[in-house]
């Protein structure tokens, strides 16, 4: 089964199950550590073993229960060893820079219940969107959108820092009679193709002022509909 138990899985590493997190929960069936000490190291797990703490009942084996000492395992995990992980596990990732790889996991890695999850949460950052969402889309009106997309791609001509970058488009916003709101989607919708992902101050840093107007021209040549 996999996590939503409809398929096979290929096995938790290629899953991006940390040997750590698997170990730690493996650990834990049919003993429990003292309250507030679940997630443990090897050695920490050893120090704190002991016959008395271990029920007579079986022990049943639970995805979810793994993905969350998974997930817990990725937060104490380097960004710079989550990194090697995903390449070696994820294709996609494969022609990442690794440096640049593990600065997107540490934005991202939080959200993370498997290693795997991360390429899932970083992939924008490093590839333009290939399309839009259009429900997302339509929530603007096509002047407005125009609007805010225009004023992007200038923004990113005349500035040589991405400090401040959204705020000054949200300042903009005021004083043109565009809402916050508007501004928002729309610059995340140019920026990730969806209303989803990190903090937009946050991706325009990571990407760069030549990029996110690369990105604004594309989104321009889409339509409405």
């Amino acid at each position: 089964t996999n996590w939503n138990k409809n398929t096979k899985l290929k096995g938790l590493r290629e899953c991006g199950v940390l040997p750590s997190g698997l170990i730690n929960y493996l650990a834990t069936l049919g003993w429990s550590p003292r309250p507030g000490f679940e997630v443990l190291s090897t050695q920490k797990l050893i120090d704190e073993f002991s016959l008395e703490k271990v029920v007579l009942s079986a022990a049943n084996f639970d995805f979810e229960k793994l993905k969350w000492y998974n997930h817990k395992h990725i937060q104490i995990t380097k960004n710079d060893k989550l990194a090697k992980v995903l390449k070696a596990i994820n294709k996609n990732s494969a022609e990442v820079d690794e440096l640049k790889l593990a600065e997107a996991i540490a934005l991202v890695k939080e959200r993370a219940n498997t290693v795997d999850d991360l390429w899932g949460l970083v992939n924008y950052l490093f590839f333009d969107p290939k399309d839009y969402d259009k429900k997302s889309i339509k929530k603007i009106s096509e002047g407005v959108r125009k609007k805010i997309v225009a004023e992007i791609v200038t923004r990113c001509e005349i500035k040589e820092k991405t400090s401040g970058f959204v705020q000054n488009l949200k300042s903009w916003g005021e004083q043109t009679g565009i809402g916050a709101g508007q501004i928002m989607m729309t610059t995340r919708l140019v920026l990730v193709g969806r209303l989803s992902g990190i903090n937009l101050q946050n991706i325009v840093d990571f990407i760069g002022l030549k990029k996110v107007s690369v990105r604004a021209k594309n989104f321009l040549k889409t339509k409405s509909d």
